[in-house]
């Protein structure tokens, strides 16, 4: 039986990211959430144009000064 999108997510990639040297840490999305201050970081839920994307990387590029 296929695994369900979550399983996937909270099974294989999420524990890819937090095993990664830094640790991703994995955080919820909210309203209040200052992107800008985060730092090797996974969004879960973050909105999109078309919908709710279930899991974006998030990290700051000080030599950008923006977020990828």
């Amino acid at each position: 039986m296929p695994e369900s999108e979550w399983q996937t997510r909270k099974q294989r990639i999420d524990q890819r990211l937090k095993s990664l040297s830094p640790a991703w840490k994995i955080v919820p999305f909210s309203e209040n959430l200052d992107l800008f201050s985060l730092r090797f970081h996974a969004v879960t839920e973050f909105p999109t144009e078309t919908g709710r994307f279930p899991l974006k990387k998030k990290f700051f590029d000080p030599l950008e000064g923006n977020g990828n």
